[in-house]
């Protein structure tokens, strides 16, 4: 029998200079969607907060990820979802384009350091088996490669009546269909691997006070397309929503919402993937 699991980070770095306001926000809310519209089981899901019991130290996140994907067979969905501080570090072994290792930043990352995606890619991407899925989603700065996948999906989604009014609904007839795809370094990855990222490498995620909540950017602009695929009991439908058309509305709704120096990227295990429907 197939299982679904989750792992949901999210780091406001309370106290310090680098606070944040919208992470933990960002975290209640991709639970919500997953318990009530989903079908995850809570006890399937384990939550890393300043607020929860289970902390986001180095350690602690490190542990999780490998739970996340322990264990896994053909049919599991596993859902991993970080919101928080991101960086990059100088290329450790050469395997990145620009030089740079991407890096996620847990809660004591001034004792214990960060996690790289060097690390992600060994510890979680690649325990991924033939047949079994894993969604990826990472709210953070400079994380448009955070995992290292191979083949890489930019949007260059543009109005198509000039300036597009902020806060306008969204309407995909009213935008381009333009896409980018780059292949870089990587290794080939048994299981099926989908990543969606806040930001590209170079770029930075927006943490934001939206409808008077604080929120990541991507984070809103993401619930806000989930939302529009949902059926008259809130339940997400299946087969229907295609990850291009995610990466299309995602940016889109970025655009509209005043964020127009942030581009979201989709990152893939597999070519074949493209086409292929969000069923978390």
């Amino acid at each position: 029998m197939s299982i679904k699991k989750a792992v949901l980070i999210g780091i406001n770095y309370i106290g310090s200079d680098s606070r944040l306001n919208g992470c933990i926000n960002d975290v209640r809310n991709i639970y919500k969607f997953l318990t009530e519209s989903c079908g995850y089981k809570p006890a399937d899901i384990r939550i890393l907060t300043e607020e929860d019991f289970i902390k986001p130290s180095r350690k602690n996140m490190e542990d999780n990820m490998r739970w996340l994907v322990n264990g896994n067979k053909a049919g599991d969905t596993m859902f991993f979802y970080y919101s928080g501080h991101g960086s990059n570090i100088s290329d450790r072994n050469g395997d990145e384009t620009d030089g740079r290792d991407e890096v996620l930043v847990p809660l004591d990352y001034t004792t214990a350091g960060v996690i790289t995606d060097d690390w992600i890619l060994q510890n979680m991407v690649s325990n991924v088996v033939k047949d079994a899925t894993l969604w990826a989603f990472t709210d953070c700065c400079h994380s448009g490669s955070m995992i290292d996948l191979k083949f890489n999906y930019k949007s260059l989604c543009e109005y198509k009546s000039g300036q597009v009014k902020k806060g306008a609904p969204y309407n995909t007839l009213e935008w381009t269909d333009k896409f980018t795809f780059s292949l870089e370094r990587g290794r080939d990855i048994p299981g099926k691997v989908i990543l969606f990222s806040g930001c590209q490498d170079a770029e930075v995620s927006a943490d934001a006070n939206i409808n008077k909540q604080g929120q990541g950017a991507f984070s809103y602009c993401l619930g806000e397309t989930l939302k529009q695929n949902l059926d008259d009991k809130r339940q997400f439908k299946k087969g229907i929503l295609k990850l291009r058309n995610i990466l299309k509305e995602v940016n889109c709704r970025l655009d509209i919402n005043g964020f127009t120096g942030q581009n979201s990227q989709m990152s893939l295990s597999n070519v074949a993937l493209l086409e292929s429907t969000f069923d978390p």
